[in-house]
């Protein structure tokens, strides 16, 4: 996964920022399709400070793991 950070577009910023952890399967991008109706362009114009997870694109590599497995990995790395 990548944790990707956006940054506020207005000069008074909330103090406690999101955090939106996407469907594994529809990705980040589900929340940012078109400049238009983006819930995270909304977010960061009222002042949120907004961290969105992304998750890895899956191959053939990936065929044979499910959810569990990734997580069982991802929290191995954790400090």
């Amino acid at each position: 996964m990548q944790l990707i950070q956006y940054e506020p577009e207005t000069a008074k910023v909330h103090r406690v920022p999101l955090l939106l952890i996407p469907p594994w399967i529809n990705k980040y991008y589900i929340l940012d399709l078109r400049e238009k109706n983006s819930f995270i362009r909304y977010l960061v114009g009222q002042g949120h400070t907004v961290f969105c997870i992304s998750w890895v694109n899956p191959d053939a590599r990936h065929a044979a793991i499910d959810f569990d497995d990734y997580m069982a990995k991802v929290l191995s790395r954790s400090p």
